[in-house]
């Protein structure tokens, strides 16, 4: 399902970090975009002494699941005295990340033997609209995986019918789903091959109630 999600905005998040005293945490959230890529922290390594300090290294040491680094780990060979350098650390968010949930990012600097911690508050933020996607695979024997995505808490039904318009299997009954990203597998096993059609009904906090319509082929 490759080419599923479009990227998301840059995300760049600038923090002060200081090599020769204690790092205080921030109560601030960074919220990143929803399933998207090319995201960044830039991280400025102050010295804050009057003379230089060489082999500075910035790790990441924790973060859930649903981040993706390209890279944990960056060196500074050296920061002169009163200033300070930049490490950039890049990083996606998959789609499956539960949206609006605060976690945390856990970096540590190590310079000269001591070494000091930083944690940033990030949460994934909501998709921009709604979306039903093609099942996949298509055509499909005799399971398929039918994927949306909600920008509210909404009350969601899918259904599949035939192509006489006769509801064939219910997928889901009115149930409330949070914001976000979700798969829903159809085992058509017990169904004769052909051509289907799929049906999601969704009712936002509003009362607002919409549908999307995608066809589908099982063929055994």
């Amino acid at each position: 399902m490759m080419g599923l999600h479009p990227y998301g905005k840059k995300l760049s998040i600038i923090l002060l970090l200081f090599v020769s005293t204690a790092i205080a945490q921030t109560d601030t959230v960074y919220t990143v975009p929803f399933a998207s890529k090319g995201n960044t922290i830039d991280l400025a390594v102050a010295n804050t002494a009057s003379i230089a300090v060489s082999d500075v290294t910035v790790m990441l040491t924790s973060s859930p699941s649903w981040i993706k680094f390209d890279s944990t780990s960056c060196r500074i060979a050296k920061i002169a005295g009163s200033t300070e350098q930049s490490t950039t650390f890049s990083f996606s968010i998959d789609k499956n990340a539960p949206t609006g949930q605060k976690q945390n990012l856990t970096f540590q600097i190590t310079s000269g033997g001591q070494q000091w911690t930083k944690t940033i508050a990030v949460k994934a933020g909501v998709p921009n609209q709604f979306e039903l996607y093609h099942n996949f695979p298509n055509p499909f024997n005799p399971s398929t995986t039918i994927s949306y995505q909600l920008p509210t808490d909404s009350k969601v039904s899918l259904k599949i019918y035939d192509l006489l318009g006769r509801e064939v299997a219910t997928l889901l009954d009115n149930q409330t789903k949070s914001a976000g990203y979700y798969e829903q597998q159809w085992n058509a096993s017990h169904y004769a091959s052909g051509m289907y059609i799929y049906r999601l009904f969704w009712k936002d906090q509003s009362g607002k109630t919409s549908m999307a319509t995608k066809s589908m082929v099982m063929v055994k």
